[in-house]
């Protein structure tokens, strides 16, 4: 039964009284009755009297018996307990996270105890949304508790301090449906209610966790001695939490991951797995995968968790397997090339931590311990995940009373306290679910630019065009044949009228707009799975005002509801996947909705490419029916166009590379590919280093059919962006290939004998800073890792400059000693330089070629200094690449692994 308010559980004997009405009538038709014979028997003296008395009673005892018979049968419909009746339950569920603006589900439970089965609507409004409702149409068999969800969105509501504990409520109310009625009559509740009116716990501001404990989460256990640390995943994560500064929404999902799809996760910026449950539900796991990969952060404890878990998740991407499991009792953490927290002391252990050795690569790791992987990230679309193997109490130790409280307080303070390792992981795991990378809209812009007027084809216009010269020519020819040539003079101007006349028809023709659906998506297919993950927008004309249906299998839409009909609109979930808009009326115009949906596709999307002499060739394979158009190919270091040929192969020479303001490979653009490259400038521009992280195809297809059903009165029409990471295959060993520019990535390094760095390059934001004064950095440039091992021959090095820099320099490393190989004075605009001696192109041991950039006369400052008011005393670098030439070589021959970024 669900919490009531005091004011709802008590309603007034009137209002019962009303409610059964025929009961009561019949219960007053028998008073009145059986007061009339009193009176017929002791009251009358005459007989005639007492004869239409007698008569009077009897009618009224077969009235009263009919009234009664009647009451008992309605008040019996009517009760809302007991044998017969159909109750809903609406609860809260600690587990539920809700949040404003996000799509959350609300739990509800209904009891059938008729004989019969049930088939009814629930529906739900949020708040003050009046107009819109959500459904579930339910179907229970006799006496049967039959439990499901309701997806809603949280409506956004008033922002609230985030240091206030005070729990911020929303109202919400909920009434069953009997769809066997033909008007959906509502099923009366307990207390006779038709609706069941409670509120929704909203979550404070800031992050909101949720973490998958065991059903008892007991303390971490050693190598099978049964001795426990005293440190359970609740405490060590909690611990994490608090030492990153954050206290409030701590969801446990000890009973598994919500149901519903993937609306129901939409709430949780992290996810932490530290039970199998999950492998045990296929839906959860599909729902967590898409979860993930648009954004979110999740965190696997291996330790605890099967490694099943990771390879039904990641499917083919992740390639690696657990050698055993072994219980250390002493262990030295120590930072991988993404752990900043620097090497820890060695310690002992007086219980066995476990650890789940692992081999694995393709990763960013962040921390081994004796050699094996302790903790890793691996980057999931727009999502991160985190992997630890080695148990809590290899990260945390217990807290002593001299230890200083967490920063948020000391009543938050647990038990143990986490070194530097976990809080550099924890800094970099808790963090708020970034914004999309496409966002919406810019979808919804390109979507209205697909609805307008319909153009004549250029055949038709040609077409009328060429008749019409032809027919002056053969006209004109026959004139001067029969000396007749001044007829021209009346032939000519009719035959340009009825030209004029045929063009303006075809115009007219085409003026209206008709009913049409156009839809922009953002298809994102997941590595190593079948699952594609899309985002879109659809704009609608409606010709007249009525209704019109949405619906679809998987996800949601949501269209647009300003200044439409205020009457009651609601979506309805039938089953797990099925969804249907009902009572949609949108007035006539242009109408724009916004929806996600994903699908698992028969056939896998992947692109696949290898390195020849002219650049880059590869495969993409694509669903059926799709073709691909308008390709390129971004990298972090830049992008290139893309051209396509036959059966789904293209190729990207190393000419093709793009300018920085350079999106489509056309050099004449037609409206829509005017723009798609304004779509693609939004994207790359708004998702800075998150989009390019590594080398992604980007194309443009038709829509695809994921599940998402327009009005079928209305054609459909638009266009679709994917995204595709790239796949590597290794040229075969002696093949001389060339990379272009935007593979080689580079960054600042550090030599031997340099202090620090000299921050003249910024490679996360990949921008060159102003100087006034000279300086110099190493740049140690890096090649795609699944090429690996090659020998440099050739490189071509450009670099563009701007504002007076006096003088530019470009030295390699040979040994430890630098060379010089170019200098510029008074350098302007693009330079380039090649090295053509495979001695200056050497690879240092890590695989990377190390480039000095000087910049600036340190002999003649004043160049560098000019005067400020005529010309800019700054100067930088805008750009600089690096295309190389090299030769395959054997794993044999050269042993050297290169690294990626």
């Amino acid at each position: 039964m669900p919490l009531l308010r005091p004011r709802q559980s008590r309603p007034s004997l009137r209002r019962k009284h009303r409610r059964n009405r025929p009961e009561n009538t019949g219960r007053c038709i028998q008073t009145v009755t059986l007061r009339f014979l009193f009176h017929a028997c002791y009251g009358f003296r005459a007989p005639f009297l007492k004869r239409l008395a007698a008569v009077c009673v009897t009618a009224g005892l077969i009235l009263s018996g009919v009234a009664g018979l009647c009451g008992r049968a309605v008040a019996e419909s009517d009760a809302p307990t007991g044998r017969g009746s159909v109750r809903l339950e609406m609860r809260r569920v600690p587990s539920h996270a809700h949040v404003p603006n996000r799509w959350s589900q609300l739990p509800c439970r209904i009891n059938n105890d008729r004989d019969e089965p049930f088939e009814g609507l629930c529906v739900t409004t949020v708040g003050d949304e009046q107009g819109l409702q959500y459904g579930r149409r339910v179907w229970v068999p006799p006496h049967t508790r039959f439990v499901t969800w309701q997806p809603l969105l949280v409506p956004d509501a008033p922002p609230a301090d985030p240091f206030d504990p005070k729990i911020r409520e929303i109202e919400f109310r909920s009434l069953l449906f009997d769809s066997r009625a033909s008007d959906d009559q509502p099923v009366r509740q307990e207390l006779g209610r038709l609706e069941i009116r409670d509120t929704l716990w909203l979550t404070h501001p800031g992050q909101v966790t949720g973490v998958l404990l065991p059903p008892h989460d007991g303390a971490e256990r050693g190598d099978g001695d049964g001795r426990p640390t005293g440190i359970s995943a609740y405490e060590f994560v909690v611990t994490g939490r608090v030492e990153a500064g954050i206290q409030y929404n701590y969801v446990v999902l000890d009973e598994g991951l919500p149901p519903g799809g993937e609306q129901s996760l939409e709430a949780f910026d992290q996810l932490i797995v530290a039970s199998d449950t999950v492998l045990h539900d296929h839906a959860a796991i599909a729902a967590l995968r898409d979860w993930l990969f648009r954004g979110g952060r999740l965190w696997i404890m291996l330790d605890r968790v099967d490694v099943s878990v990771l390879e039904v998740l990641l499917g083919d991407a992740f390639t690696g397997h657990v050698v055993d499991r072994v219980g250390l009792t002493r262990a030295h953490l120590r930072a991988g090339p993404l752990g900043i927290a620097g090497e820890e002391q060695p310690r002992e252990f007086d219980r066995p931590v476990p650890l789940a050795r692992l081999l694995l690569d393709d990763v960013d790791m962040a921390y081994t311990v004796d050699g094996w992987p302790a903790a890793y990230w691996k980057t999931c679309g727009e999502g991160r995940l985190l992997v630890t193997t080695l148990g809590p109490g290899g990260w945390v130790r217990p807290r002593l009373p001299t230890d200083d409280p967490p920063s948020i307080g000391g009543a938050w303070a647990t038990s143990v306290v986490p070194g530097p390792a976990f809080n550099e992981i924890m800094s970099s795991f808790f963090v708020v679910q970034p914004d999309p990378l496409m966002q919406p809209e810019v979808l919804e812009t390109q979507a209205r630019d697909g609805v307008g007027y319909t153009v004549p084809s250029k055949g038709l216009v040609v077409g009328l065009l060429s008749g019409f010269t032809l027919f002056l020519i053969g006209m004109g020819a026959w004139s001067l044949r029969v000396g007749e040539g001044q007829r021209m003079g009346v032939i000519g101007p009719l035959a340009a009228l009825v030209a004029s006349l045929s063009l303006m028809a075809v115009g007219n023709t085409h003026r209206s707009v008709p009913e049409m659906t156009a839809v922009t998506q953002f298809v994102q297919p997941i590595p190593g799975t079948d699952d594609v993950r899309a985002i879109g927008a659809a704009a609608t004309f409606v010709a007249e005002t009525g209704p019109v249906e949405f619906s679809g299998n998987r996800g949601w839409l949501m269209p647009s509801l300003v200044g439409q009909d205020p009457g009651p609109r609601r979506v309805v979930w039938s089953d797990l996947d099925h969804w249907r808009w009902e009572n949609l009326r949108l007035t006539q115009g242009l109408h724009a909705a916004r929806f996600r949906n994903s699908a698992e596709l028969d056939a896998r999307t992947s692109a696949r490419i290898s390195f020849d002499s002219e650049g880059v060739t590869g495969r993409l394979s694509l669903p059926a029916g799709l073709a691909a158009s308008d390709a390129i190919i971004v990298t972090p270091s830049g992008r290139m166009g893309v051209k396509m040929a036959g059966e789904n192969t293209f190729q990207a020479r190393a000419e093709d590379v793009f300018t920085a303001e350079q999106y489509v490979a056309a050099g004449l653009l037609s409206d829509e590919q005017a723009t798609r490259s304004r779509t693609l400038a939004t994207l790359l521009e708004s998702s800075g280093d998150r989009f390019s992280r590594e080398p992604t195809l980007l194309f443009w297809t038709d829509p695809w059919e994921l599940g998402t059903f327009f009005p079928s009165e209305t054609s459909v029409t638009g266009s679709a962006l994917v995204t595709v990471p790239l796949e590597f295959d290794r040229p075969a060993v002696g093949t001389a290939i060339q990379i272009p520019s935007p593979f080689v990535t580079y960054r600042e390094a550090m030599l031997p004998n340099t202090q620090s760095l000299s921050g003249l390059y910024n490679h996360r934001t990949r921008t060159w800073m102003e100087r006034r004064n000279p300086t110099s950095t190493w740049l140690g440039f890096r090649l795609p890792r699944r090429i690996a091992p090659v020998r440099p021959t050739t490189a071509k090095l450009t670099i563009r400059v701007a504002g007076p820099m006096g003088r530019l320099e470009v030295a390699t490393l040979r040994g430890t000693e630098p060379v010089p190989v170019k200098t510029w004075d008074d350098p302007v605009g693009t330079l380039a330089v090649e090295l053509d001696d495979p001695q200056l192109l050497a690879l240092a041991p890590d695989g990377t070629l190390m480039l000095r950039i000087a910049v600036g006369d340190p002999n003649q400052p004043a160049s560098a200094q000019a005067s400020a008011s005529s010309v800019s005393s700054t100067f930088r670098i805008e750009s600089l690449t690096l295309e190389l030439q090299a030769v395959v070589l054997d794993h044999d021959e050269d042993s050297r692994t290169l690294t990626t970024d």
